[in-house]
């Protein structure tokens, strides 16, 4: 699970992202759910990822939106960064698939995503 999407590669995050996707997915069946800023994301721009033999859900990410949520729990005692991309969206799609896979191991780039396998 990464907030941004690892492609292209520009930035520590998405590179990072995008190496662990690539190791991983030479072993192991793996999925990725990320977030999306390019409005409309097409599947031109998935097809890095899913080269990678990656399956790939992707939710798009409204920035204006983001900002608002932060700005509204700025005292949750949650990183910014965090507010920014906790996005019920998001929880819903992690949780549906976790509930159909039974994932063995959830690699998260913020914890807030990961509470939502417990």
């Amino acid at each position: 699970m990464t907030p941004r999407f690892p492609f292209p590669l520009i930035g520590g995050d998405r590179v990072k992202a995008y190496h662990l996707l690539r190791l991983l997915a030479q072993k192991y069946s793996v999925t990725c759910i990320s977030f999306t800023e390019d409005n409309p994301f097409t599947n031109d721009m998935a097809d890095p990822i899913r080269a990678l033999g990656v399956t790939l859900y992707t939710i798009p990410l409204y920035p204006l939106k983001a900002v608002a949520h932060v700005g509204m729990t700025l005292f949750s005692g949650k990183p910014m960064e965090v507010q920014y991309y906790s996005d019920a969206r998001f929880h819903r799609l992690a949780l549906s698939l976790h509930r159909q896979e039974r994932f063995d191991v959830v690699v998260s780039f913020f914890y807030a995503y990961c509470t939502v396998c417990h």
